[in-house]
């Protein structure tokens, strides 16, 4: 009778951490963005706060110039692009550490990233592949968005940057299946 209870017991705890790590990653999907920046939105939702930096391959990709996002965590942002595919939303890139202005990206700065993300979205995520110039790399992956936040070495600069991405996962099948 001991066992049966000790493994009532067990199996309760594990659907209960899956259950609540699921609910965690779906507010990844309900945030669905970065705080004031919306994945699947016009760039005119925020035209005051964006300049045109590039086109490339039906993407727009527009330099965040508002005032009000300086950390993430704590940690500097060095510079945030916003990338628009079919005049929607589809990537935020927050970069870290900037080799020509201002410091580089640390390894303590990245955990406390992950620590901090971990605390949102539960510790449900995947490292990613490390290799010459990814030093670190980890994703949490949702129905409708993900988010990965990647620490790399720029050689080419002796200088570790690095960037939080969070992106629409239908819009960016969307743009990959019309370059195939």
């Amino acid at each position: 009778m001991k066992i049966l209870k000790k493994i009532i017991l067990l199996s309760i705890l594990i659907i209960t951490t899956n259950v609540l790590n699921a609910q965690s990653l779906a507010q990844l999907d309900i945030k669905n963005g970065f705080r004031n920046l919306k994945l699947g939105t016009p760039p005119s939702s925020i035209s005051n706060k964006i300049s045109v930096k590039t086109n490339f391959d039906n993407v727009k990709i527009y330099k965040y110039t508002g005032k009000d996002i300086n950390s993430v965590y704590g940690i500097k942002v060095s510079e945030i692009k916003l990338h628009y595919y079919n005049n929607k939303l589809m990537t935020i890139t927050i970069n870290f550490g900037d080799a020509f202005d201002g410091p580089e990206f640390t390894i303590s700065q990245y955990n406390s990233i992950i620590t901090s993300l971990e605390g949102v979205y539960s510790n449900d995520n995947s490292n990613l592949i490390q290799n010459s110039n990814v030093l670190r790399g980890t994703k949490w992956v949702g129905q409708k968005v993900d988010l990965e936040v990647v620490m790399f070495n720029s050689s080419h600069y002796g200088f570790n940057t690095g960037y939080l991405n969070i992106y629409d996962k239908k819009l960016m099948r969307d743009y990959n299946n019309n370059q195939f």
